[in-house]
Order: C-alpha cells, then sequence, then structure tokens
C-alpha cells in the first residue's frame, strides 16, 4: 500500500510541474499521468519495498 501512495504522490507532484513548464492545464497532464500509471505492472510497485523503507 505504500508504494501505490508513494507512485500517486509523484504522479501529482510531477504532473503539476510539467504542466506549469509546458503550460498546459494540470488536469489534462494528471490524467496522462494516471494513464502512464496504470500501465505500470503491479509488481513493479513492489521494488519501492526493496529501497529499505519501513514495512507496514
Amino acid at each position: 500500500m505504500l508504494e501505490v501512495i508513494i507512485a500517486l504522490s509523484l504522479a501529482i507532484l510531477l504532473g503539476n510541474i510539467l504542466a506549469h513548464k509546458i503550460r498546459i492545464t494540470p488536469a489534462i497532464m494528471l490524467i496522462f499521468m494516471g494513464l502512464v500509471l496504470a500501465l505500470i505492472p503491479v509488481h513493479a510497485m513492489h521494488e519501492v519495498r526493496e529501497a529499505g523503507l519501513p514495512h507496514t
């Protein structure tokens, strides 16, 4: 669950930053980031745990 929270937080942060740099509406960029996250396999998210983050 922690890896999902981290991935969503990073997607929101990067989406907003990129939207302002590219000068498009942040909502469009966040939709695009959501689609990109949907393409990431679930097993790839578990690699975040291997980075030494605490287990819940």
